[in-house]
């Protein structure tokens, strides 16, 4: 943003610019999949591109933005005032802190366990037959989720896989 705001005039050749302000939109990220859909993998590409287009639900500026300029954008973008807020600093904190190279303030990167039950047994339904297992994400490990989908869909002896997410 520094960097548009410094060649703002070289964007718009030609004109002369009163402003540079910061905004971001976000929009209802709210999916509608069909639980019978034959490709979840395609579906979830049509709702992750579509997410683009989806309804705003906010508007963030930058706290010296003007009232006409965050009048326009709330009515171009169908929001009320009761939607906008005025951010004093950067409006997108994710970026910034994506390049914060102060190892010493961060927290240490974090490797999910397996529990020692499943790494004792090779197959997961042995395992469960001896005990009822239970995963506490993000602290466990996700894979002893797909282990069980990748097994349950190889075994002829299984007939659904049921789960709720």
């Amino acid at each position: 943003s520094a960097i548009i705001h410094e060649h703002v005039s070289d964007l718009f050749p030609g004109m002369t610019a009163t402003g540079c302000y910061q905004f971001r939109v976000t929009r209802n990220a709210d999916w509608a999949l069909n639980e019978d859909v034959e490709d979840l993998a395609k579906a979830l590409k049509g709702e992750l591109n579509s997410r683009r287009f989806g309804r705003a639900v906010r508007l963030e500026v930058t706290q010296n933005c003007p009232k006409a300029i965050y009048d326009y954008l709330l009515d171009e973008f169908d929001l009320e005032e009761e939607q906008l807020y005025k951010v004093d600093g950067p409006v997108n904190l994710a970026r910034l802190l994506s390049n914060f190279k102060r190892p010493h303030l961060r927290y240490d990167s974090h490797t999910p366990a397996i529990p020692k039950v499943l790494k004792k047994s090779e197959n997961i339904f042995s395992a469960m037959q001896k005990q009822d297992i239970l995963l506490h994400h993000p602290f466990e490990s996700f894979a002893p989720v797909i282990n069980l989908l990748r097994e349950a869909a190889r075994d002829p002896q299984v007939l659904a896989i049921k789960q709720t997410l």
